[in-house]
């Protein structure tokens, strides 16, 4: 956790990201639920923030996709079942990765670089927060794009594939521990999306 804290001077938006997720933590308790989640609390950032929601095994769900992520995907993502968009092979490792957060909570952030089949491509910090559903189970992620320079502005819905590469993947422990799988086999090669 101390890193991810030293780490937060150089990203006064993921600063404010968390600072807010913090406040919405009841007393003793490690995770917020969803429903104190006000998004005017964080209008600035909004376009930048996303949810997703795991109900069941092979479902995750994109229920809120901000405009600056409408803007840079091109297109609406919000009520998609994210798994259903990478390939058969690969579902059940994502599934694991982006759920890590939810089975051993903990704060996750990796670099994520995609690219289009002409080679244009752009790069961002995401931040995943935990959150509890209305049966107080970690269901939700919060999540948050930090940019990493302007990229190349193209549109996804036309390219219909994009190539991901996660790097740099980190947990940070909140008081729960962190995750004892070990996702190297995500890191540094293309995933195909397609949309």
């Amino acid at each position: 956790m101390q890193q991810f804290l030293s780490n937060l001077d150089n990203y006064p938006d993921i600063k404010d990201v968390y600072d807010y997720w913090l406040s919405l933590r009841p007393e003793g308790k490690m995770i917020p639920a969803r429903k104190a989640l006000q998004p005017q609390a964080l209008l600035p950032l909004l376009p930048n923030c996303f949810l997703l929601e795991h109900p069941a095994k092979g479902e995750v769900y994109i229920r809120l996709f901000g405009t600056a992520l409408v803007e840079r995907a091109g297109l609406e993502l919000t009520g998609i079942n994210l798994l259903k968009h990478w390939p058969i092979a690969d579902q059940k490792l994502i599934e694991q990765f982006w759920t890590a957060a939810l089975r051993q909570p903990c704060i996750t952030q990796y670099v994520i670089s995609t690219a289009n089949e002409s080679g244009l491509s752009k790069q961002c910090l995401r931040t995943l927060f935990p959150l509890l559903d209305s049966t107080e189970e970690p269901r939700i992620l919060f999540g948050y794009d930090h940019f990493l320079g302007l990229g190349d502005i193209y549109d996804n819905a036309k390219e219909g594939k994009l190539m991901a590469t996660y790097q740099q993947i980190h947990f940070h422990d909140i008081g729960a521990g962190l995750p004892e799988e070990n996702f190297a086999a995500l890191l540094n090669r293309q995933i195909p999306f397609s949309l």
